[in-house]
């Protein structure tokens, strides 16, 4: 068995939870760039550089293109990018800094 979280569901579904701001059941485009741009994961100078990362970002996370990241792609997307074995994290430290970047909702 791999790190925890790598294997639980439930700390990934914390997560999940936290980026579904209107607590639908997915995350949209507008959920999506808001936990994009808290984590700073987009570029800052490059308004036009940002936009294309998150369509690009998107377009993976979105496996079945609905417009929406279910939880079962959000977990898929974790596995595949955050997951791996050079990003290990605990679940608990990972957890602090979603909710860190969520806090000032």
């Amino acid at each position: 068995m791999g790190p925890i979280y790598t294997s639980s569901t439930a700390a990934l579904r914390r997560a999940f939870d936290i980026f579904d701001a209107d607590g639908n059941g997915s995350i949209d485009r507008d959920e999506f760039s808001s936990i994009m741009h808290r984590l700073h994961l987009l570029p800052r100078d490059d308004e036009a550089a940002a936009e294309k990362a998150l369509a690009q970002m998107f377009d993976v996370a979105d496996i079945d293109h609905d417009g929406t990241v279910s939880f079962d792609e959000f977990c898929a997307m974790f596995h595949q990018h955050v997951g791996a074995p050079s990003s290990a994290k605990p679940a608990s430290h990972a957890t602090q800094e979603v909710t860190a970047a969520f806090a000032a909702k």
